[in-house]
């Protein structure tokens, strides 16, 4: 009795499972990114005040400063950036010493990670079309020497992305040099915490944020509906 051979299975290349994996994962994405154009923009829910009267007041140099983010994806870390739209750093007298409030507001839409697909990710994901506004205001629990010096603080605030609010305590390095103040601080923001998903498939859901705000005194201070200060902070 003869037995016929049987064809051997087709085993694909592991170059094209990956390929394919690629492409289907890139498609899924283009199909959720075109599902959220033709949005209405909506208003920060924070609200905006006058800045205080009695406090030394530094208007943030928006080109002078930085707001950079790093995200963790399937490709590597790639680096990105928001700009800033506006806002200050206040100094008010205490007994004691001097406390520090600092705000400003940030164009959602100017984010830029370097890379097409996750930027598209990105900005689907938070959607900047809905929301292009992000605010960040907060004071410091503890006090700058008197007079006013460089040191380290810690700054109670909230940050406000996708129309959600979220409180955070970070630390932060002040310098003063003459009619300059500069801002340092750095912190980890997890999106789920603002009602945003990133495809597991191409990102992490934390954006590492990295903040240098450079401030000017004595330099025109912005309207009230386009400052959010730090009355509203805890």
């Amino acid at each position: 009795m003869t037995t016929t051979p049987q064809p051997r299975a087709r085993r694909w290349p592991v170059k094209s499972l990956l390929a394919l994996l690629l492409l289907i994962t890139a498609a899924a994405v283009l199909a959720w990114v075109w599902t959220g154009r033709d949005v209405t923009p909506q208003s920060s829910v924070l609200a905006t005040h006058t800045p205080q009267p009695e406090a030394r007041r530094y208007t943030v140099d928006i080109d002078a400063s930085s707001l950079k983010v790093v995200v963790d994806t399937r490709i590597g870390k790639v680096n990105g950036s928001f700009e800033l739209t506006g806002g200050t750093v206040e100094l008010v007298q205490e007994s004691g010493g001097w406390r520090l409030y600092t705000n400003f507001t940030l164009d959602g839409r100017s984010l830029d990670v370097g890379n097409s697909l996750v930027n598209t990710t990105i900005r689907r994901a938070l959607e900047l079309d809905a929301y292009p506004e992000g605010v960040y205001i907060a004071k410091s629990d503890n006090l700058l020497p008197n007079p006013p010096a460089s040191g380290t603080l810690s700054l109670a605030g909230q940050v406000e992305l996708h129309g959600v609010v979220q409180t955070y305590t970070v630390p932060a390095t002040v310098e003063l040099n003459g009619d300059t103040i500069t801002l340092s601080t750095s912190m980890p923001i997890d999106v789920t915490a603002f009602d945003v998903s990133v495809p597991s498939l191409l990102a992490s859901n934390e954006l590492q944020t990295d903040l240098e705000v450079v401030a000017r005194e004595g330099a025109p201070v912005q309207s009230a509906d386009a400052t959010a200060t730090a009355d509203a902070a805890p």
